[in-house]
């Protein structure tokens, strides 16, 4: 029987050991929307959110 408890400590794990965040991002520029993303590494994202005009949530 599959362990729902189990599937979401697995998952926690594996994220903990990896340094990629996958989630949906883009960058807007005055033309329109300029890229879409589904994956970023965490230190970039830090980075990134220094930038003026660059809002991490």
């Amino acid at each position: 029987m599959y362990d729902l408890f189990d599937s979401q400590r697995s998952c926690t794990c594996s994220v903990r050991k990896s340094p990629i965040l996958r989630v949906l991002w883009s960058i807007r520029v005055d033309a329109g929307l300029a890229h879409l993303g589904h994956s970023v590494a965490l230190a970039s994202l830090a980075r990134l959110s220094h930038l003026p005009g660059v809002h991490v949530g």
